[in-house]
């Protein structure tokens, strides 16, 4: 892969420039900060606090004809485990906009899964460090981001309706992080995993009522996907999974609140001929948050985000957890967080952000650590530089 970006890296702008082709080329560069107490979140050593959290990104538009648009971005990051600064084609699309009402996208496209997905990378666009993690993970960003696939999408009712649908797949790294946790949990000896997503689709809608400023949604996509092991018999089947998510936003004067609402359908089946498996664990994660943020100055935002996740909403409280011996609060995560933004200039951002954390499910847990804690804190900081 990394020979293929190098040559990208290099002929894409080179090959826009031969023509006049409204050629446009930004990017962005990043370097975080991480600190945490009882627990490491997000990054593997944040209770030591840690700087392996960076991005950065290179991407070009061009418009060889009128009501055709491409583009690609070359992506990389470092999230302790996660990334590892190796670059990626985060996505590659060709856009051909026949109308308002129809237009059709082909290539690595980014997926309209909540109101945030598609610019969750870009820094100018939220006022805190982290989206919400509940609908937001980032340890499923890049099973959630983009789909390889074709897509249609339009605007109707003078635009006051939005709406997007696609098909296609995803190639995902099969070391990610969600997977060596989820199987985990389900006490399978994987060795060498191969994660293969046969089909997806999906739906958005985004509509903007009569009044002024609000704008609601709702998105869903399904998919078929089978899990082998190949140092093992292991294999597992996962049709109809599902993630569904509702979503509101209000602008009026210098406030912006925000909403959303997202859950996960993952069934899981035995499909390992004449090997019995322990039975799998009901695993329907659900989160909502809510978020209010005040241009208080120019250059200056300030945040409150309140943000609830649960592994399985058919056990909130944590019953199955409390049956291994554990604490029922493993099930469930309440970050009451308060964010600061400042506009250094057009072109530098930086942020701060706190989080009294109730709960740990979204944490990184050692299960043999009996100090497991209810109540703790973590703390990011961050610098963006964007062009």
């Amino acid at each position: 892969m990394r020979p293929i970006l190098v040559i990208a890296f290099f002929t894409v702008p080179f090959v826009f420039s031969q023509s006049d082709m409204d050629l446009r080329i930004h990017g962005f560069v990043s370097q975080g900060y991480v600190q945490s107490n009882s627990y490491d979140y997000l990054v593997e050593r944040s209770q030591e606090g840690s700087f392996e959290f960076t991005e950065l990104a290179l991407n070009f538009f061009a418009r060889p004809a009128p009501k055709l648009s491409v583009g690609i971005q070359i992506f990389a990051r470092d999230l302790g485990h996660e990334g590892n600064n190796e670059p990626v084609i985060d996505w590659a699309v060709a856009d051909y906009r026949w109308r308002d009402s129809l237009g059709f996208r082909l290539g690595k496209v980014k997926a309209p899964l909540g109101f945030y997905n598609k610019g969750r990378d870009a820094d100018i666009l939220r006022p805190s460090v982290f989206l919400p993690q509940g609908v937001y993970a980032e340890d499923f960003r890049d099973i959630t981001l983009a789909y390889q696939g074709a897509g249609i999408y339009g605007l109707l009712g003078k635009g006051a309706l939005e709406y997007e649908l696609y098909v296609g797949t995803t190639n995902l790294d099969e070391n990610l992080r969600v997977f060596r946790d989820l199987f985990a949990q389900f006490g399978l000896p994987f060795q060498d995993p191969s994660f293969h997503i046969d089909i997806l689709y999906g739906t958005a809608l985004r509509w903007s009522p009569p009044l002024e400023g609000l704008s609601l949604g709702t998105s869903m996509v399904r998919a078929n996907a089978h899990l082998e092991d190949r140092g093992s018999p292991i294999a597992l089947h996962m049709d109809g999974i599902e993630i569904l998510s509702f979503s509101l936003e209000y602008l009026f004067e210098r406030w912006i609140a925000s909403a959303e609402y997202s859950s996960i359908e993952l069934p899981v089946e035995n499909a390992t001929p004449g090997l019995e498996l322990p039975p799998f664990p009901d695993f329907k994660p659900e989160a909502w948050y809510v978020q209010l943020a005040w241009q208080a100055r120019d250059k200056l935002q300030l945040s409150y985000q309140y943000d609830v996740s649960y592994s399985s909403k058919t056990d909130r409280d944590g019953e199955r957890f409390i049956l291994a011996g554990l604490p029922g609060y493993l099930a469930w995560q309440k970050d009451n967080v308060l964010a600061v933004r400042y506009d250094l200039s057009s072109h530098i951002t930086l942020k701060a952000e706190g989080r009294l954390i109730s709960g740990a499910a979204r944490a990184i847990i050692d299960y043999t650590d009996s100090s497991l804690d209810k109540n703790w804190s973590f703390y990011a900081a961050k610098a963006s530089f964007n062009f």
